[in-house]
């Protein structure tokens, strides 16, 4: 029999527990609900449960009759609401710390003020403010799993505390060096409520663009295809919005994302693989359908005055051009190109990923290594 996946979720906020509730009855997963009080006393036992490879399943029928104790935990959420600062850092740390075991933060109040820097420190799901409109959904708890086994798989290792090189995956031979200094810099800020209207910044920028000649028909209703777009850019919304990544505008069937730029970060090229990895996630669970289904992403970093996403029949940049340029011209369906500049700071573990493919516009691009999708059933 396939081993059930098994969810633990320590709770405070009634948002949480009306998104997991359901969970609980659920044939394909083994989800239990407990009280955040109940935590302290719980990574203990996870801890013991999870760096013990026995194989014990303890798969009985009423998912909140089981304990930790019966077999390891794949996934473990915490909801943070109102936690103060030190403790949330001191626990969600712990649980990071736990072999074998995802962690997914649960933030229905928006507490954190940058959950992309949990991310960073290991984090594998996040889920904001829109807690109790989710439905969530086990398909969820799988692609979780499947993410953070990917970027879990560093292409240098310790070992005895010293670094040694990966022995099954490693970046490509002409991989970037790290994080060049960039001509003209103007960081912008994390916090979009500090950034000004008609200043100048440096701004990572992705293009989305959707091809929906792919998969729409010629006779598709106008109101429809206008419901597809609306629901893609919400999906979309909510996956970057963890990265601080903001959907500047759109037009017709393609737009710009931006991400705040310190000169170092890499938060926008993690955003984009997610976004091509949980693409088919999104369908599954209702958010987008197969209208919005193929889709191409470009990654570069740039200067562009901010102006209002709004006026985008005004917006004139060279970067924005370039932009449209390279995610329409140089990416191709299913793509997620990246600029040499960009690509120098992407974060370690997730370089053996990319390969060269060719240049444009004076810049050598990389691209994503490609996603093998299921046939069409």
């Amino acid at each position: 029999m396939e081993k059930k996946v098994r969810v633990l979720v320590f709770y405070s906020s009634e948002e949480i527990l009306k998104s997991f509730g359901s969970l609980c009855r659920s044939r394909d997963s083994v989800v239990e609900l407990k009280l955040r009080d109940e935590l302290n006393s719980c990574i203990s036992v996870l801890e013991r449960s999870n760096g013990d490879d026995s194989g014990a399943t303890g798969t009985s029928g009423n998912a909140q009759t089981n304990s930790p104790q019966e077999a390891p935990v794949d996934l473990v959420y915490l909801d943070v609401s109102g936690m103060p600062a030190a403790q949330r850092t001191k626990s969600l740390r712990r649980l990071l710390s736990i072999d074998h075991t995802a962690v997914g933060i649960l933030d229905p109040q928006d507490d954190l003020a940058d959950p992309a820097a949990w991310i960073r420190e290991g984090a594998a799901d996040y889920v904001g403010a829109r807690a109790s409109e989710l439905k969530i959904k086990v398909r969820r708890f799988e692609e979780v799993l499947e993410w953070r086994s990917l970027k879990s798989e560093p292409a240098v290792k310790q070992v005895n505390g010293v670094a040694a090189p990966s022995s099954h995956v490693q970046p490509h031979p002409d991989f970037p060096t790290p994080g060049p200094p960039l001509p003209n810099l103007i960081p912008s800020p994390s916090q979009w409520s500090r950034i000004r209207i008609g200043a100048e910044y440096s701004f990572v920028m992705m293009y989305v663009g959707l091809d929906l000649g792919l998969g729409v028909s010629s006779d598709s209703r106008v109101a429809m295809l206008q419901s597809s777009l609306k629901d893609f850019r919400a999906a979309l919304q909510d996956e970057i919005a963890p990265f601080h990544g903001k959907l500047w505008f759109w037009k017709d069937t393609a737009g710009l994302v931006l991400f705040p730029f310190d000169g170092e970060s890499g938060d926008a090229i993690v955003a984009a693989m997610r976004i091509v990895l949980i693409r088919l996630f999104w369908q599954a669970e209702g958010r987008t359908n197969y209208v919005t289904k193929h889709f191409r992403l470009a990654i570069d970093v740039g200067n562009t005055v901010y102006t209002d996403g709004a006026q985008r029949e005004t917006l004139v940049s060279d970067m924005v051009n370039y932009m449209f340029h390279l995610g329409g011209k140089h990416a191709e369906d299913g793509q997620c190109v990246i600029s040499e500049e960009m690509l120098s700071r992407c974060p370690e573990g997730l370089r053996p990923y990319f390969v060269p493919c060719g240049d444009f516009g004076g810049k050598k691009i990389w691209r994503m290594r490609e996603v093998l999708l299921p046939h069409s059933t």
